[in-house]
C-alpha cells in the first residue's frame, strides 16, 4: 500500500511539471530595473549571472541586488489558448486525472488521480493473497471489505475525470471568447451574453443588440 501511494505522489508531480506554467528567473535591482531570464552564476556575498532570453549576460553585484524571485515567463499566461474537449477527454481514458492537467486543473487532476491509485491500491490489497488460501476465495487476512471503498475511488475518480475534461475545456473556451468579444457593454452569466455596441455612419446613429446563448 505504502509503494501505491508513493507511485501515486510521484504520478502526480510528473503530470505537474509536464503541465506546468513555464516560469523565468527574476532579479530586481535597487535602480528599479528588472532583469529576466536564466541565473547561470550566483555567489551570495559576492555576485550574480543571469542570461536573458535574447542570450545577452549580464553581472550583478549582491550590493545592486533588492530580491530575486521565480515568477511566470512574462507573457506566457497573458494569451489563454483554447482547449480541445476531445483531446481532454482522450487523455483520460489511460492516465485519470491528465484531461485535467492539460486543462490546467492540476488540484483536481491530482485529485482524481489520488482517488483512482488509492482505489486501485485497496482492491489489489484486498485479492492480493486470495490465491494463498485453499479454496482460492477467502482472503487469508479477512480484508475483502476494501473491496468496496476501492472500487468506489478507483470508479469515481476515473469517471470525474472522464466527464469532467471535456466540460472543462469547453468552459474555458467560453470564457476565452468572451474575453475576446470586446463588446461596449456586456453582461453576460456562465452559458449566455447580452451585449450592447455602437454603430455609427454619416447620416445615423444606432445600436447593436446581441444576445449568445
Amino acid at each position: 500500500m505504502r509503494f501505491i501511494i508513493t507511485a501515486c505522489a510521484a504520478a502526480i508531480i510528473a503530470a505537474t511539471q509536464a503541465f506546468a506554467e513555464p516560469t523565468e528567473d527574476v532579479v530586481y535591482l535597487d535602480n528599479g530595473g528588472i532583469v529576466r531570464g536564466t541565473i547561470l552564476e550566483h555567489e551570495p556575498d559576492r555576485y550574480l549571472k543571469i542570461m536573458r532570453q535574447d542570450g545577452k549576460e549580464f553581472n550583478y553585484r549582491m550590493q545592486e541586488i533588492v530580491k530575486i524571485a521565480r515568477q511566470p515567463v512574462l507573457g506566457a499566461s497573458t494569451f489563454r489558448q483554447k482547449k480541445s474537449p476531445l483531446v481532454a477527454l482522450g487523455l483520460s481514458f489511460p492516465i485519470v486525472g491528465s484531461g485535467q492537467f492539460y486543462n490546467g486543473n492540476y488540484v483536481k487532476g491530482g485529485a482524481q488521480l489520488s482517488a483512482a491509485t488509492v482505489g486501485l491500491g485497496l482492491i489489489l490489497s484486498a485479492n492480493g493473497d486470495n490465491s494463498d488460501t485453499p479454496d482460492g476465495n477467502l482472503d487469508a487476512d479477512d480484508d475483502d471489505w476494501k473491496n468496496v471503498p476501492g472500487y468506489v475511488l478507483l470508479l469515481g475518480g476515473a469517471i470525474w475525470s472522464l466527464v469532467d475534461a471535456p466540460m472543462s475545456a469547453s468552459r474555458i473556451n467560453r470564457e476565452i471568447e468572451r474575453e475576446s468579444y470586446g463588446h461596449a457593454i456586456e453582461f453576460d452569466r456562465d452559458r449566455s451574453a447580452f451585449s450592447i455596441d455602437s454603430l455609427t455612419s454619416r447620416k445615423r446613429f444606432g445600436a447593436l443588440l446581441t444576445l449568445r446563448f
